[in-house]
């Protein structure tokens, strides 16, 4: 799998915390999520490990918490909040030892972390160790940096994403990530991979139109798999895009690949790779049709400790029963923004798709959403074929939507209460809540 130096080891396991910012955020002891508190602490602890290490001043805290700037009376409230935080990181700091991880400056605070205890720090460490290999070891390059994208669950510091403050980092880690998949792609091609590759390239430059690198590596997949017209009409998307959108013509490198394409140029193929190299399949964008969470969350913390926990507790007692969990109540007290507020705190658990449907209770001039079409919508929105829809009630029926992607997936059913209907449900797999 590659050479045997510290980049193939594992930085750390399941007996050492993890703190993870890349997808929902999420602190683990024993490879358990700890508690954290609510939305301002959880965004407080979010600041202090985007700078791990260095200073975070009061000014920058009230303003990522309150969108304020800081008054007299500012430096006496952040110490009540980085205490809470303190208690939030005990189980962390009893493991490491004892020592209080966040350490009270002249200027501010800063908290004392590992690098190899976040995942953005070891995503970093891969890719860093990843393109050192990219020009001898094609290989072991394309195997590193595919262990770096998978530490991603989703959107960097996601749970955050109205905080202005942690705007610079989030940026920064998602232009790391569209690199390190560039090179990555790059590594597999210099393994000789190309028709692979295709759907994947297809995708990522319908979402990066401006990369013209990703348009390079295409036209060099379709032409690896005998399909020169692709590669041209490929060119041609990519000339248009550029001009249309950006007002840029094509860069001398994508235009060089182009002629080496109607040259027929045989170095466009590369050599066999010195070890067998293992066919990724193309990586599919994850569905999530969640609406968009509020970073103000307040109240509701027995309810939503509830939420969160019931699937914890059901995959130690029952690993293989359905759950679901409901929300009821009157309307207009806050239950979908309950609900959704938990779905995206539980997505990561979900990772193959996170929906959402509203079944129109009492949507004006609108008939309420049966189940038959709940369930047809949910299924087709995770590419389930039109045959192996349930129509009707047979076992059968039953049984191929059990073994479809949905048992994997979560989805969020919202509804006015009615004498009918139970209020807001989200459904996951093995545990279903909200």
């Amino acid at each position: 799998m590659g050479t045997n130096d510290r980049a193939d080891e594992p930085a750390h396991g399941n007996e050492r915390p993890e703190f993870r910012v890349l997808g929902p955020f999420e602190v683990l002891v024993h490879g358990q999520p700890l508690d954290l508190g609510g939305p301002r602490i959880r965004t407080l602890l979010a600041l202090l490990i985007a700078n791990a290490g260095r200073v975070t001043g009061v000014d920058t805290v009230a303003g990522a918490l309150w969108d304020c700037d800081a008054t007299p009376g500012t430096p006496r409230t952040v110490r009540t909040y980085m205490s809470r935080a303190r208690r939030s990181l005990a189980p962390v700091a009893a493991v490491l030892g004892g020592a209080d991880l966040i350490e009270t400056r002249a200027a501010g605070y800063a908290l004392r972390l590992e690098p190899a205890l976040l995942d953005a720090r070891e995503f970093e460490r891969l890719v860093t160790a990843g393109r050192s290999a990219l020009a001898a070891d094609p290989v072991t390059a394309s195997d590193r940096l595919a262990r770096a994208l998978a530490l991603w669950r989703g959107d960097a510091y996601e749970d955050f994403a109205g905080t202005a403050a942690l705007l610079a980092e989030t940026r920064r880690l998602q232009a790391l990530r569209l690199g390190a998949l560039e090179d990555r792609i790059d590594a597999d091609l210099a393994t000789g991979a190309g028709e692979a590759l295709i759907g994947e390239l297809t995708a990522l430059c319908d979402r990066h139109p401006g990369h013209e690198r990703l348009w390079g590596q295409l036209m060099t997949a379709f032409y690896r798999a005998g399909r020169q017209a692709d590669a041209l009409d490929t060119f041609t998307r990519a000339r248009t895009v550029l001009v249309d959108r950006f007002g840029l013509d094509p860069s001398p490198r994508l235009a060089g690949i182009h002629r080496r394409i109607l040259d027929n140029d045989p170095q466009l193929f590369a050599a066999a790779p010195a070890r067998p190299v293992a066919v990724r399949p193309a990586a599919a964008a994850v569905r999530n049709d969640l609406p968009g969470d509020i970073a103000d969350f307040a109240g509701r913390e027995p309810e939503l400790s509830r939420l969160l926990s019931v699937r914890d507790g059901v995959a130690h007692t029952a690993p293989t029963a359905v759950v679901i969990e409901a929300i009821d109540g009157m309307a207009g007290i806050g239950k979908t923004t309950l609900a959704i507020h938990a779905a995206h705190r539980l997505a990561g658990h979900y990772r193959d798709a996170q929906l959402f449907i509203d079944l129109h209770g009492h949507t004006c001039g609108q008939a309420p959403t049966t189940p038959a079409a709940a369930l047809d919508t949910l299924l087709r929105a995770l590419g389930v074929a039109a045959d192996r829809i349930p129509t009707n009630r047979t076992p059968a029926r039953r049984s191929g939507a059990r073994n479809s992607p949905a048992a994997r997936s979560s989805s969020c059913w919202t509804t006015p209460r009615t004498p009918r209907r139970s209020g807001r449900c989200c459904r996951a797999a093995r545990a279903r809540c909200c």
